[in-house]
């Protein structure tokens, strides 16, 4: 088991070095180009519904993110100080057309990243929200550039 964890303000600014981090990874672990943009994305949408919607932006408020390789998942867990969950009617989908004719279009944060990752969980306890969103390694394409390692061998963090 290996894992990174980064601890932000909850200010947009420092959301990028979270995204740049999961870039970083993927690139390590051997993420096709595709895969790297969805875990990317996701991961900044997930952030800035912490920073946002959490913590409501509130810079003294940290936002915990922590990048876990366990077995054949990639999860990546964020956390905020918000305590209440989101009220999502189950299987409710955005009206994209309607999103996408506002002159500022919002609230798509966590129907998008649905359509990214393999897997989602969302947690309410002792004052924290978490966000759980995973990849399963073995249904993730490599890309070209994998770093080489013996054969039968994962790569690890």
């Amino acid at each position: 088991m290996n894992d990174v964890e980064i601890s932000i303000p909850s200010d947009h600014v420092f959301e990028r070095i979270v995204r740049d981090s999961a870039l970083v990874l993927a690139r390590h672990m051997g993420f096709d180009e595709d895969r790297t943009a969805d875990l990317q994305l996701a991961v900044s949408e997930a952030v800035t519904n912490a920073i946002e919607h959490g913590n409501k932006g509130r810079i003294e408020i940290k936002v915990g993110v922590r990048f876990l390789l366990q077995n054949d998942r990639l999860s990546i867990r964020v956390i905020d100080r918000g305590g209440v969950l989101p009220h999502l009617p189950h299987g409710a989908q955005p009206h994209i057309e309607d999103k996408f004719a506002d002159d500022t279009p919002r609230g798509l944060g966590l129907f998008l990243i649905e359509q990214l990752v393999d897997g989602v969980e969302m947690r309410s306890n002792d004052g924290c929200t978490e966000f759980t969103m995973w990849f399963d390694l073995k249904q993730t394409p490599a890309g070209g550039d994998a770093p080489a390692g013996p054969a039968g061998q994962e790569e690890s963090l």
